[in-house]
């Protein structure tokens, strides 16, 4: 590295989630590619074992990591993190059951471009306003 090394004048700001709308677009995208990529590799799962992981996930980050001292943002971060890891598995176990996967050469945004839909919000990308509207 080159130059000095400081401290920073001013706070970071990192928001990796500008809003619930963005949250559950992030949330699908991304339970939809680790379902794919555990599918591919080979894993199974079942349609109970998806409600465990996301209860699992739901309790280790509103009480054991202390979500709850967070108040309601707590609670809404610790209740998406649950739905996203049952989503995941969920996912998971419907493709183990249908055996099915996206067709070979489909790149994930095809796969989130909706079928037949005149909304002007495709589900392949996230056109919300990012100065944090909720």
């Amino acid at each position: 590295m080159d130059g000095r090394i400081g401290a920073l004048k001013s706070p970071l700001l990192h928001e990796a989630v500008f809003d619930l709308d963005h949250a559950l677009w992030r949330m699908n995208l991304y339970s939809t590619m680790t379902a794919l990529e555990r599918y591919r590799a080979g894993r199974t799962t079942s349609l109970p074992s998806a409600l465990g992981h996301g209860f699992w996930m739901f309790l280790r980050n509103y009480i054991l990591r202390g979500g709850f001292r967070d108040g309601p943002e707590g609670l809404l971060q610790a209740l998406t993190a649950g739905e996203g890891s049952f989503y995941r598995y969920a996912k998971l176990s419907l493709m183990n059951r249908r055996n099915q996967q996206p067709p070979i050469g489909r790149t994930l945004p095809e796969l989130f471009q909706p079928a037949r839909s005149s909304s002007p919000k495709s589900a392949g990308s996230y056109s919300g306003d990012h100065k944090g509207s909720a």
